[in-house]
């Protein structure tokens, strides 16, 4: 298994890469909180962002091979390797 180095990127990055993806999305987890409370109330490692299933293929399209994609489910981190089924 190869391990690469990352960092977790901004609220304000996480904005610029996704203003121009014709789909909804959402900032969950520890960010939606601070975003609430209007301030950062602790150190985050990672960014949650939700988007619908059917929305999927046009982020990947979008995000082409500049990124990885994972599933979080029950603490635990999948990459995502092929379009998710609707449940």
């Amino acid at each position: 298994m190869q391990h690469h180095p990352w960092e977790a990127l901004t609220v304000k990055k996480i904005n610029n890469l996704m203003k121009n993806i014709p789909i909804t999305w959402w900032i969950a987890g520890g960010w939606a909180l601070d975003l609430h409370y209007g301030q950062q109330t602790r150190e985050h490692d990672d960014m949650d962002i939700l988007i619908r299933n059917e929305d999927l293929p046009a982020l990947k399209k979008h995000l082409g091979e500049s990124y990885e994609l994972f599933i979080a489910d029950n603490g635990v981190l999948t990459m995502l390797t092929e379009p998710e089924s609707p449940s």
